[in-house]
């Protein structure tokens, strides 16, 4: 097994003591597929590192800053990515392919958060994003949206999200 550090700084180190993979800029999301294999974002760019000697890096550049990631495993891998971006609610679904967890190379809004007007969630950053089977009599999957707003302590959750997009 492997065992990983990562630091929300200006430069930071992915890997273990004889596999490092630097990190160019401040990390926001991180997702791991299994010990050895991590997706983290910084800025719009996903990178998925792949522990060895080196380790081997691929990236994809989506169009919003990202706030936090999610993998999602199955016979059809995807990462959720949730945007950061001041008044930008969507979150992206990005596909990996089954057999590598490489990117595809697409990426579609998977949908996006309908926020009414004057909500205070208009304001928030949203700083993560989970996917969980809701509890409610429904037991669709629901999102767990976390914000960063200066008046609470990070993670807190923001909205939880149907699979519509409306918040619950």
């Amino acid at each position: 097994s492997a065992v990983y550090r990562l630091t929300s700084t200006t430069q930071g180190q992915i890997g273990t003591f004889d596999r490092q993979h630097t990190i160019s800029g401040p990390a926001t999301g991180l997702a791991a597929r299994s010990a050895t294999e991590i997706y983290y974002s910084s800025g719009r760019t996903l990178v998925r590192v792949v522990a060895g000697n080196p380790p081997v890096a691929t990236s994809l550049t989506l169009p919003a800053t990202i706030g936090g990631l999610d993998y999602v495993g199955g016979a059809e891998p995807f990462l959720l990515a949730i945007s950061s971006a001041a008044g930008d609610h969507r979150i992206f679904r990005v596909p990996l392919n089954p057999a590598t967890g490489d990117f595809t190379g697409t990426w579609v809004t998977f949908f996006q958060i309908n926020v009414q007007p004057g909500s205070p969630l208009a304001s928030f950053t949203y700083t993560g994003i989970s996917l969980m089977p809701a509890w409610g009599s429904t037991r669709e999957p629901v999102l767990y949206v976390t914000k960063e707003d200066g008046t609470a302590e990070p993670g807190d959750v923001a909205a939880v999200v149907d699979m519509h997009g409306t918040i619950l």
